[in-house]
């Protein structure tokens, strides 16, 4: 949970600059326009690099003055964590208001898939999941994840189809199409569904899940686990 709210929160982490204008950044082509608001168009390749975060795209904008940032094409958000940990998101547009703090990251059209992928410092996949589009709010701390959303790991996965991460109470609440919640341990398996779950972390390993709604609830052991039958 908390690696899929970090990840979804490098697509805001790499626009969240007052300018983009001292920062490495590189371009195709650069326009700057000065009228009623100082604007600046990058185009072609653009490769935004600043403190372990890289925004890449085909095209981007920034208006000084509304402070927001659009991109668009091939787009690619990667944010390194203290613990050496990259997270990065993709998808084909974006967008970024710094006074509000509020954004969002979706495919080319409305059922594309924005992807989701987090890795460990040595490169290798920790985790990785998807969704229609992602919202993010750098104030409140938040992220939704809206159509079809899903994320996997070696201790389980998710599916819902909208997942809102509240980092501050460390709480992840799915509802839609009878969410699950599945979790895998040494010599156990189990899932919890209802139509609507909420996961709070109690500590790094342990989380509490509650259900509303019908709620049902699996646990396997295997047989040859010794706390099988």
């Amino acid at each position: 949970m908390t690696a899929l709210f970090a990840l979804v929160f490098a697509a805001a982490a790499a626009a969240q600059e007052n300018s983009l204008i001292g920062s490495s950044v590189s371009s195709d082509k650069w326009n700057i326009k000065r009228g009623d608001q100082k604007v600046e168009e990058f185009t072609g390749n653009v490769q935004y690099r600043k403190e372990g975060r890289r925004l890449a795209a085909d095209w981007a904008l920034y208006n000084h003055d509304t402070q927001r940032l659009e991109a668009r094409g091939s787009l690619s958000a990667e944010d390194r964590l203290g613990d050496g940990t990259t997270a990065t998101a993709r998808g084909e547009k974006a967008f970024f208001e710094r006074l509000s703090g509020k954004g969002w990251l979706t495919g080319k059209r409305p059922e594309d898939e924005v992807s989701l992928l987090v890795q460990r410092p040595d490169g290798s996949e920790q985790g990785r999941g998807g969704a229609r589009r992602a919202e993010w709010d750098v104030k409140r701390r938040e992220v939704l994840l809206q159509g079809d959303a899903w994320f996997k790991e070696e201790r389980g996965d998710v599916q819902a189809d909208t997942a809102r991460f509240i980092h501050p109470a460390k709480t992840m609440e799915l509802a839609g199409r009878r969410p699950v919640i599945r979790a895998v341990g040494p010599g156990w398996s189990a899932a919890v569904q209802a139509d609507a779950l909420t996961a709070t972390a109690i500590d790094d390993d342990r989380r509490r899940v509650s259900g509303k709604g019908g709620a049902k609830g699996w646990l396997h052991f295997p047989s040859d686990s010794p706390l099988g039958p």
